[in-house]
């Protein structure tokens, strides 16, 4: 059951990778910026899941080797819940993935390694745009 506190602070549902090669942990950055985070890997995340939890936005970290498998889950996300936005991040996005993340009706954030700052700033953004 969460906490009072918890029922104030705006919910981002994260998905990351199920090899957590991060070398900065981005949900304890984003906590410590007033947002009450909830990660699962990509394989414990569904659309179902999703719409229960009903999160202010949805961040998917891509990850060698499950980009596939993420895209397909941000598809049905987007087809379902259009209004939950969605961000997908990662280190180094190609070409290729930042236009299958505009295909899927998302929105795409290159990081480096370490930039927890720069996907808090993203949240806020989107979140104050809505």
């Amino acid at each position: 059951m969460p906490d009072e506190t918890s029922l104030q602070q705006p919910v981002v549902f994260q998905i990351s990778p199920q090899t957590d090669t991060r070398v900065h942990d981005h949900a304890a950055m984003l906590a410590s910026a007033g947002f009450h985070v909830i990660t699962h890997t990509h394989d414990q995340s569904s659309v179902k899941e999703v719409l229960r939890l009903g999160p202010r936005i949805v961040l998917a970290e891509l990850a060698e080797g499950e980009r596939e498998t993420m895209f397909d889950l941000v598809r049905q996300l987007k087809a379902t819940a259009r209004h939950i936005p969605v961000i997908v991040y990662g280190v180094g996005l190609t070409a290729g993935e930042i236009e299958a993340t505009a295909r899927a009706g998302a929105m795409w954030l290159q990081l480096e390694p370490t930039d927890g700052v720069k996907l808090v700033a993203a949240v806020r953004g989107v979140l104050r745009a809505r």
